[in-house]
C-alpha cells in the first residue's frame, strides 16, 4: 500500500479536508486553472472528496461525471458530498488501471494527485488508461507540483516537464502543452 492512501484512509472527513486543501474556496479558482472545454462526459483521476466534480457537474454542458479514487475514505466522501445525480464515484486500485469504466470521454481531468503518487509506472498507466478512454480530439488536462518543493515529504513526489512530455507520449497523446501557473505545472494533453 502506498503512502498515500494510508494517509489519506486514515482521516476522517475534517482531516481529509483540512490535508486536501486548507483554503476549501478555492474550488472556483482551480476549476479555472482547469479551464474546461465544452463537455458532456467527464473523467476525473482522483476525485478525492468530490469537491471539484460538484463544481463540474454544475457546467451547463456536463451531462456525466466519473469520478475515479483509490482511497476508500475519500471515496466515501465523496459520495456522501457530490449528490448531484450526473455524478458516478469508482474505487480503483491505485496502481493506475482504470479497468471498469466504460465507454468514452469528451475531457478527462487529474488535479492534485500525481504529486501523490510514488511510482512513475502507476502514472504511465493512468495517462494510458485515460488516452484510451478519451475521443479523439479531446484532451486531459492534469496538474502537478513544478519545482520539488518538500523533498522530504513522503507526500510529495517531483516529476521533471521532460518526463510528463515523454509519459503523454509512451501513452499515445498526439500533443502535450505544458505551462507555469505559479507553483503548478498544468498539462493539457490531446490525443
Amino acid at each position: 500500500m502506498s503512502f498515500a492512501k494510508q494517509y489519506f484512509d486514515n482521516k476522517d472527513i475534517d482531516g481529509l479536508k483540512s490535508t486536501i486543501t486548507p483554503n476549501w474556496d478555492s474550488t472556483e479558482s482551480h476549476l479555472a486553472l482547469l479551464d474546461p472545454p465544452y463537455c458532456e462526459r467527464v473523467l476525473e483521476v482522483g476525485c478525492g472528496i468530490g469537491r471539484m466534480g460538484q463544481a463540474v457537474c454544475d457546467l451547463d454542458s456536463v451531462r456525466e461525471y466519473v469520478g475515479v479514487d483509490a482511497s476508500e475514505a475519500m471515496m466515501r466522501e465523496a459520495c456522501n458530498y457530490c449528490t448531484n445525480s450526473k455524478a458516478e464515484f469508482y474505487l480503483v486500485d491505485g496502481t493506475g488501471n482504470l479497468n471498469g469504466i466504460d465507454g468514452e470521454f469528451d475531457w478527462a481531468f487529474c488535479w492534485l494527485v500525481f504529486q501523490h503518487i510514488e511510482d512513475d509506472d502507476a502514472v504511465q498507466r493512468y495517462f494510458n488508461s485515460v488516452c484510451d478512454l478519451l475521443k479523439t480530439g479531446c484532451v486531459f488536462t492534469w496538474q502537478s507540483l513544478w519545482e520539488n518543493e518538500k523533498p522530504d515529504n513522503p507526500l510529495w513526489v517531483w516529476r521533471s516537464e521532460r518526463l510528463f512530455h515523454l509519459i503523454a507520449l509512451a501513452a499515445g497523446f498526439s500533443r502535450t502543452v505544458i505551462e507555469r501557473r505559479g507553483r503548478w505545472m498544468i498539462g493539457r494533453s490531446e490525443v
